[in-house]
């Protein structure tokens, strides 16, 4: 790819060297900070941190490039709003910080997304256009087909709320489409998926906007799907 350098280092990376390699970069993006501080014999410490980001991290970004280091969240659910490691790690950046937090599971053949949240703005910008305490986008893994790759769209966030109810719409869609034939609810919520209480409440819904048409099959009743677009 033109203008792209890509570098997997198998031993520490001279500071200088590196420096001077990437200057003239408008981007550099470090994956992941935990692995390189490993490569560089350090420990994921406060002192460990401070070495690396002093030889390369804060260097790199003297040369006027963005630098994004990418790492990874403690396993404790309950202490995930920063980096695992040291506070350090959020005390030195100079511009934001994001978590990007699962929403709903996705993979090969199931259809979910994540939201990233903003932890720190020092210039003050990205916050005051968040949604629900400080989501500033959703990424979107789209996938009706368990043998095709995963389509990914970045989405302006709405509210959690708002997201899974347009989360359970496309997989109704998906389910209906793939059919092609009218469906009763029950058959509906199994094969959309997700929790049952939730996607007939949804179905519901779309039926009383009508997404979903009433079709009378003898003494059955069942429901196709109307595009609206």
């Amino acid at each position: 790819m033109k203008h792209f350098t890509y570098i997997r280092p198998e031993e520490p990376l001279p500071g200088p060297e590196t420096i001077e390699a990437l200057s003239g970069k408008s981007l550099v993006i470090v994956d992941g900070v935990g692995e390189a501080l490993s490569l560089h014999g350090l420990k994921n410490d406060e002192e460990g941190f401070l070495t690396f980001n002093g030889k390369l991290l804060r260097p790199l970004s003297l040369t006027g490039a963005a630098v994004v280091s990418i790492d990874q969240l403690p396993k404790n659910k309950n202490n995930q709003d920063a980096p695992i490691g040291t506070v350090y790690k959020m005390y030195v950046v100079s511009g934001a910080s994001y978590i990007l937090r699962k929403a709903e599971p996705f993979g090969l053949g199931k259809t979910g997304f994540s939201r990233l949240e903003v932890r720190k703005d020092r210039p003050g910008h990205i916050g005051k256009e968040s949604v629900d305490g400080g989501i500033v986008a959703e990424l979107h893994m789209i996938s009706d087909d368990p043998e095709i790759a995963t389509v990914v769209k970045l989405r302006t966030p709405v509210s959690l709320e708002t997201a899974k109810s347009k989360s359970r719409r496309a997989k109704i869609r998906s389910y209906m489409l793939a059919e092609g034939k009218p469906l009763s609810k029950d058959a509906i919520a199994k094969g959309a998926g997700g929790h049952k209480s939730e996607t007939l409440a949804e179905i519901e819904s779309m039926i009383s906007d009508g997404t979903l048409v009433e079709v009378t099959e003898g003494r059955w009743t069942r429901y196709t799907y109307k595009d609206p677009f």
